[in-house]
């Protein structure tokens, strides 16, 4: 047999890595894994924002991104370790959150094509590691070599001069994957506090507890089966007097086992949330800040899966919960530790898993009860408050609605920060313009704030048009919809019952606003006089031939079924 050494392309293999399933949360979390691995007390996450120009004027992106922590540190060896494609399973301490030693290289790559790596064990230099993909010559190779001055200091100031700790530099940044920034942040700081909350509440033994920090912000924890809002006293939930604003067990610390050895077992919990509308039914909190609170919407429901004290896998079905909103305020935790790694099918990414049969069999029966609880809870709330003050289709849009929204302002304004001095001037004029020209009433900031109403609907709008945007100076965008216009009068109004239609409309007049909104404000080369001219008189021919059409079609051939 002819033994023959196969080509390959470590830059091509390196991408490919980071194409695991990563998104820009999950990767930078997995680089503060190892920040955690190394008993760090502090991890800081940075991003360095430059500036683009693109159509239309210019556009905040990332340049670097920094994690920094005060852990162990690492020597030459260390370094080689983590920079070594597949680490020895002998270097990894038992608890580790580490798997396969390819998380450093695989989550950095999804981010960036260069590597560095500051870092310093107590009583040595800081040493400086650099992996640029760009550089390589068909191998795979990296830099060692110490530390400058400019870098030392740098170091310094990075781990508040710590004795020891490392510093991971991300850049030559893939950003054609990358969300906007705002969308990066909100999701850090969603996700920190739950994937690292035992950390930061110093519930690991043997782990010093731990300060995370966004940028300056400190990150609190967050239990998203918010057990320590549960009444010691109060029996486990029952659906027929639960009053629907309280957290309460549905079930607690059952044992399940997942090897045929009976040597390996997981713990699982499962708890019921309040129901936000019921919520401000009984204490006239707003349901927009339950919902934020609870973390209530679709894609939070489910299992949250920790390793080893870490979050890997959020919000899971684990193949046995359906799409069902009677499920909103379902939640449930399993704790594992890396003796089940195998058995789960653990992927490198750490984020998802794949349960033995075994372990489905034994929680098929305990979640038969758990869901049906937890639906026919939600279910008599529902009911009750329908009967009571019918439901309101537009609650559920309007909630993703405000948070887009609140996203777009925070993306506008890093815009701006980083646009050159004088298209700066012109964008901040612009936006103070746009905000005077329609500003929202007393009443529809208060909506805004205190409901999250993004679409907002008016007795009327001046020449009967269907829509028109409204700034909040300080929450920016709504947008009025006109109820006496024929379209909401004879056919929406009609169709109460088809909550996709309402939610469907709402987000199509969001978007139409959202877009006059870009023009307005971005499209500097065209006068902001001229653009609302032409904007205004847009709207009311698409709202008159809207109109006359319905008139002459009739209402009733639309709604016919």
């Amino acid at each position: 047999m002819k033994k023959v050494n196969g080509q390959w392309n470590p830059e091509r293999v390196l991408e490919a890595f980071g194409l695991i399933g990563y998104d820009p949360v999950s990767a930078l979390l997995d680089i503060c894994d190892n920040s955690v691995s190394a008993g760090s007390s502090r991890i800081q996450i940075r991003m360095d924002i430059t500036s683009e120009r693109v159509r239309g004027g210019t556009r905040a992106q990332v340049e670097k991104f920094h994690v920094a922590d005060n852990g162990s540190g690492m020597d030459e060896t260390g370094i080689h370790n983590a920079l070594s494609l597949g680490s020895s399973e002998a270097t990894y301490t038992p608890g580790t959150l580490s798997k396969f030693g390819m998380g450093l290289k695989s989550a950095s790559s999804s981010l960036g094509r260069c590597l560095t790596i500051l870092s310093k064990k107590d009583g040595g230099p800081v040493l400086k590691a650099v992996l640029d993909q760009e550089k390589f010559d068909g191998e795979y190779w990296y830099s060692i070599d110490s530390a400058d001055q400019t870098e030392i200091d740098f170091f310094r100031e990075q781990t508040q001069s710590s004795k020891s700790g490392t510093v991971v530099i991300i850049s030559k940044i893939r950003h054609g994957r990358l969300p906007k920034i705002s969308e990066i942040k909100e999701q850090l700081k969603n996700k920190v506090g739950v994937v690292f909350g035992f950390y930061i509440d110093g519930e690991v033994a043997g782990h010093p507890k731990l300060d995370f920090l966004l940028e300056d912000e400190v990150i609190s924890s967050i239990d998203p089966l918010f057990i320590s809002e549960i009444d010691p006293n109060a029996s486990e939930l029952d659906e027929n007097t639960w009053d629907g604003c309280s957290v309460r067990w549905i079930s607690q610390g059952q044992k399940i086992q997942l090897d045929t050895e009976g040597k390996i077992f997981a713990t699982v919990d499962v708890t019921q949330l309040p129901q936000p509308p019921m919520v401000e039914y009984r204490t006239q909190l707003p349901k927009a800040k339950v919902r934020d609170k609870y973390l209530i919407e679709a894609k939070n429901y489910g299992f949250y899966v920790y390793r080893n004290n870490r979050l890997i896998s959020w919000a899971d079905s684990l193949q046995l919960i359906t799409q069902d909103q009677k499920l909103y305020g379902f939640r449930g935790r399993v704790l594992i530790d890396s003796s089940s790694d195998e058995i789960l099918n653990i992927d490198v990414t750490k984020s998802r898993i794949h349960l033995s049969e075994l372990a489905i069999d034994q929680l098929k029966p305990l979640l038969t009860d758990a869901k049906k609880k937890s639906a026919n809870a939600w279910e008599k709330q529902t009911e009750f408050l329908k009967n009571l003050q019918g439901q309101d289709p537009h609650d559920e849009i309007n909630e993703q609605l405000d948070r887009l929204g609140k996203l777009n302002s925070e993306e506008d304004l890093l815009d701006e920060k980083v646009a050159p001095e004088e298209e700066k001037k012109v964008l901040e004029s612009r936006r103070q313009q746009a905000t005077k020209k329609t500003p929202t009433t007393e009443e529809e900031s208060k909506k805004l704030t205190e409901e999250g109403s993004r679409v907002q609907y008016v007795n009327s709008l001046n020449n009967n048009q269907l829509w028109e945007r409204a700034l909040d100076s300080r929450h920016g965008l709504i947008v009025r919809v006109n109820q006496s216009h024929r379209l909401i009068r004879e056919i929406v109004l009609e169709c109460q019952d088809s909550p996709q239609l309402i939610k469907t409309l709402d987000l199509l007049f969001f978007c139409l606003a959202q877009a006059e909104y870009s023009v307005v404000y971005k499209e500097t080369h065209i006068s902001q006089e001229d653009c609302e001219k032409v904007l205004e008189s847009f709207r009311e021919q698409v709202s008159s031939n809207l109109s006359e059409t319905i008139r002459k079609i009739g209402s009733n051939t639309i709604l016919k079924a």
